[in-house]
């Protein structure tokens, strides 16, 4: 696992694979005093599953199926999520 540190307040967003959500939960975790000096955007069952275990506000779009993930990529083109 990795740990990352990042000082200003950032948008960054999260998508998981049915296959990787269990790893990106445990990633959030690990990360979460970090996590929560950020918002935090996610597809719509990967965001429900972070607010859940993390006890966290995540911002949510539709879910993958739903076009979740074209929301998110949207935003980051439009320069309303960083990363």
């Amino acid at each position: 696992m990795k740990y990352f540190a990042d000082s200003t307040r950032q948008k960054y967003s999260t998508c998981g694979s049915r296959h990787k959500k269990e790893e990106l939960i445990e990633w959030a975790q690990w990360n979460k005093p970090v996590l929560l000096r950020h918002n935090i955007f996610a597809t719509g069952t990967t965001g429900g599953l972070m607010e859940n275990e993390l006890e966290m506000r995540i911002i949510k779009f539709q879910s993958d199926p739903l076009g979740g993930d074209q929301q998110i990529e949207s935003h980051i083109a439009e320069g309303k999520i960083d990363f």
